[in-house]
């Protein structure tokens, strides 16, 4: 009984969680040309969730609006894998 009701719990609170939009921006160092912003918005938007990526090459950001299934620990691995550094400090 106590599992159908942390069951029943669970679906409901990932229910409301997809539903919600967030925003992350990171400081991303390397990117030096609009070759490397069409690499990160490859590696980026594959990512299912992903509804926007904006790439500032001159500012060094990159600005990604997500919803589950998407993390931001997935965006940012999705970045390091392009070849690009995710500076830690980000926001």
């Amino acid at each position: 009984m106590v599992l159908k009701d942390l069951d029943s719990i669970m679906r409901r609170f990932y229910n409301l969680y997809q539903g919600v939009n967030m925003t992350i921006q990171l400081s991303v160092r390397g990117m030096h040309c609009g070759k490397c912003v069409d690499k990160v918005e490859k590696f980026v938007g594959e990512i299912e969730g992903v509804s926007l990526i904006d790439v500032d090459l001159q500012k060094a950001q990159v600005k990604v609006e997500f919803s589950p299934p998407a993390t931001q620990e997935m965006i940012t691995e999705a970045i390091l894998d392009a070849g690009f550094d995710v500076n830690a400090n980000n926001s």
